[in-house]
This record gives structure tokens, C-alpha cells and sequence, in this order.
């Protein structure tokens, strides 16, 4: 084998498993030294949607299926995105969805 093959094939090698390092330690949760400042640094988790978030990511396809808390319909009339409240039916569909969740009561 030529040397500059075996030179690309270590690369490919230590870099398979830099990333295999990185991403053992990012799933568990371990601290890693930070190579820009030399710091410690905790991997995060994923950060979870708020109930707002989820509501509109139901709405996207122009209904409504899951059952939410009454704020949170309200939460997210409230912070609907200019363009989605001028472009769509947004306001109007999650108006509808509170008031059907209103009417079926406390669960």
C-alpha cells in the first residue's frame, strides 16, 4: 500500500474516532474538557418543546389532534408568528380546538 493511502486511511481512522468520542460523551452526559477555552463543559440535554411549541407542530398539517391544557391554546395564539396569524387559519383553528376542549371539561 502506498504511504499516502495508509497516511488518508489513519486520518480516517483517529477521526472516526474523535467522533465516536464525542458522541459516547455527549449521550452520557459526561463533562469534556472544551478545546477553545480548555474549560469543562456538561453536555446539555435535548431541550424538550413547550406545550406551545408542540400545538403549532400539530396544527401544521391544518388540524388539531392532541388534547393540550387550556393556557397553553391560549399561550399560543397569544405567540403565533406574524406570518403564520396573517397567512393562515392558525388563530381560528386553535379558537375552534379551545373551544371543543372547553365544552369536553376537566379530563
Amino acid at each position: 500500500m502506498a504511504r499516502s493511502t495508509k497516511r488518508v486511511l489513519l486520518g480516517l481512522v483517529v477521526g472516526a474516532g474523535v467522533v465516536a468520542t464525542t458522541a459516547v460523551v455527549l449521550a452520557s452526559g459526561r463533562t469534556a474538557p472544551d478545546a477553545a477555552s480548555g474549560h469543562t463543559v456538561r453536555a446539555q440535554a435535548p431541550k424538550t418543546a413547550s406545550c406551545t411549541e408542540r400545538l403549532l407542530k400539530d396544527w401544521r398539517d391544518g388540524r388539531i389532534d392532541g388534547t393540550y391544557p387550556i393556557a397553553c391554546y391560549r399561550r399560543a395564539m397569544k405567540h403565533l408568528p406574524t406570518d403564520v396569524l396573517v397567512y393562515s387559519s392558525a388563530e381560528q383553528d386553535i379558537q375552534r380546538a379551545l373551544s371543543e376542549r372547553i365544552a369536553r371539561g376537566p379530563r
